[in-house]
């Protein structure tokens, strides 16, 4: 089986869709920062997914919700449960929190940091 998804940023609301064979590792992935489309706007959370029986469906599906008509029927499948954010920090271009922070790194909460070096 496929899924196709739908994540939203927890940094400035934009939406992020793809597909995968393995959900929960896929997810894992964007929320740790080894997907270099998503690792600037993390935390994310998961609005939307379908499952699709074979790799051909799932193509089409995710090509369908990045396209002007997938992309408003998302808007209005989703209106309920994604996130509301201030138009100044929505759109194409955007920056994420890191570079609004002067280059400063956003923490996962489960991720507990680093200690500290001793001299």
């Amino acid at each position: 089986m496929f899924y196709v998804y739908v994540l939203q940023s927890l940094i400035d609301g934009r939406l992020y869709k793809g597909y995968t064979n393995n959900l929960d590792k896929r997810i894992r992935q964007h929320q740790l920062g080894y997907v270099k489309s998503t690792k600037f706007y993390r935390p994310w959370k998961m609005v939307y997914y379908e499952v699709c029986l074979n790799y051909n469906d799932a193509i089409a599906r995710e090509k369908f919700f990045k396209s002007g008509e997938g992309r408003e029927y998302l808007k209005n499948k989703l209106e309920n449960y994604t996130e509301s954010y201030p138009s100044g920090l929505r759109g194409r271009f955007a920056k994420p929190l890191g570079r609004l922070l002067g280059g400063a790194r956003v923490q996962i909460p489960h991720s507990p940091p680093p200690p500290p070096k001793l001299l």
